[in-house]
């Protein structure tokens, strides 16, 4: 029977088998790019935002004197200069007066860290930091060591929060989809089997 089979059979053939009810579908994968054009799509969301909130900024001109209308709370003051123009701030003073009876400042201290931003036309680094106690119209007199024409104090609230905003969420539904995939590739990698099929034996002789 053994030699039989050696001189009549032919080499095992192998198959891979997919078991349906084990492997991932191909939909995993679609749920992978989803994830991450979401990431993408809520980037676009917030940066439209940032933009929206850093036009809406009020600006006196440096060296000058303005008037701006600020609710109780913190605002960042921030420099901004044409992108032509480099090289640092230049060094200035800063007083907020108040214009009306309600109106007090809390403090002026300059800002701690680095906060820069480069939107369309506004360009601008973070230099100060203002606190209102009550709400009014207040005087901002601005003066420069150097006179940059279209330089401006720019008055706003921080971008910090923004930026946390936009970034972590981005990031955390990014690496979720790189991960979906990198999961579902794995598992439909493992769920292959390999197995032989020995060829058929050879039918016996049959009898005269």
């Amino acid at each position: 029977m053994r030699r039989s089979h050696e001189q009549g059979g032919a080499a095992a053939v192998p198959v891979v088998v997919y078991p349906a009810d084990l492997r991932p579908g191909r939909r995993w994968y679609w749920l992978a790019v989803a994830t991450a054009l979401a990431g993408l799509a809520w980037a676009a969301v917030v940066l439209v935002l940032v933009v929206g909130s850093v036009d809406s900024f009020q600006r006196v001109p440096v060296p000058g004197t303005g008037q701006v209308s600020l609710a109780s709370g913190q605002y960042v003051i921030y420099y901004e200069a044409p992108a032509s123009v480099g090289g640092p701030v230049p060094l200035g003073r800063i007083n907020v007066t108040p214009l009306s009876n309600p109106g007090a400042v809390g403090g002026i201290t300059g800002y701690s860290g680095s906060l820069t931003y480069s939107l369309g036309s506004h360009q601008g680094t973070a230099i100060a930091v203002v606190q209102i106690s009550r709400p009014g119209r207040f005087l901002v007199q601005a003066t420069s060591s150097i006179t940059v024409p279209g330089a401006r104090l720019a008055i706003g609230p921080s971008l910090t929060g923004w930026i946390l905003t936009g970034v972590l969420p981005t990031l955390g539904l990014i690496l979720a989809g790189i991960v979906v995939a990198v999961v579902v590739a794995v598992m439909r990698r493992k769920q292959r089997r390999v197995i032989l099929i020995p060829p058929p034996w050879p039918s016996p002789p049959s009898a005269a």
